[in-house]
């Protein structure tokens, strides 16, 4: 009697559809072999400088791929359909890999920035008006003026920049204001101010997104684990659970709320 599962065929038919099936993957995956040696043959005539940052992901990458294959060693199957709490975990690192990658090639290659400024990605501009104001002992408020004639600027209200020449010193935008083809973007430091110190007047600087953190995704996984412990209701057989409605007044500003919670 014949297993669930298990088909009895003729050895020489499943050898005939195994070169059927080889043929054809060897057609789809032997270009994308030779396009990818011949690219890596390129980009080593050119002897550019690798990305320092790169060195620490290529790192990250072989733990990644050890653990693997340590995994499928010991037994543990690829499954076909992932759970939503390992899916969740992947979905994450997956990011975390592409924005550490897009910030080391900002921060780190010329050509990377340039394009970044293009794309209003990094704020580019003249400091005007820095201000160091005392408000109580050993503690003071820093702000300044940024002044650009960047045509695209992705910049809003209550984004966290970092100064790229230093990302100890991060910026809040507090306001920006345009006139004609001048931008005027008002920031508060948050952070590097006695380490770093207030740009001079005149001053040019760049400040776009903070430096790649590869350690990131432990603190991100660790913060995971606590909040996935108990699955979310939209994966439960449970249905929509009943409204809890907060006792008391309903915040007057929706955003600084919202805001606390980052």
């Amino acid at each position: 009697m014949t297993k669930p599962g298990v088909i009895n065929a003729d050895p020489r038919v499943l050898a005939r559809r195994a070169k059927v099936i080889h043929d054809v993957l060897v057609n789809v995956v032997r270009p994308i072999f030779e396009g990818t040696q011949r690219a890596i043959r390129i980009l080593g005539r050119l002897n550019l400088p690798l990305l320092p940052a790169l060195a620490a992901m290529d790192e990250r990458e072989r733990d990644e791929f050890q653990n693997f294959m340590q995994s499928r060693d010991a037994g543990f199957h690829l499954p076909l359909r992932d759970k939503p709490k390992s899916a969740a975990f992947k979905l994450t690192d997956r990011e975390d890999a592409m924005e550490n990658l897009e910030s080391a090639v900002l921060h780190q290659d010329r050509l990377g920035r340039a394009r970044a400024r293009l794309a209003g990605d990094v704020l580019r501009g003249t400091v005007r008006n820095p201000q160091k104001i005392h408000l109580r002992p050993w503690q003071f408020a820093y702000s300044l003026e940024v002044i650009t004639q960047q045509r695209v600027l992705r910049v809003r209200r209550r984004d966290e920049l970092s100064l790229l020449s230093d990302t100890r010193l991060k910026v809040v935008v507090t306001d920006i204001q345009r006139s004609g083809r001048t931008t005027t973007v008002s920031l508060r430091l948050s952070s590097g101010g006695r380490a770093v110190g207030l740009p001079r007047t005149g001053e040019v600087i760049e400040l776009g997104p903070g430096a790649p953190d590869w350690f990131r995704i432990v603190r991100a996984r660790a913060q995971m684990a606590d909040r996935l412990s108990d699955p979310p209701w939209t994966h439960s057989d449970g249905g929509i659970p009943n409204p809890t409605p907060r006792a008391g007044r309903p915040p007057r500003d929706l955003v600084t709320v919202l805001e606390s919670l980052r």
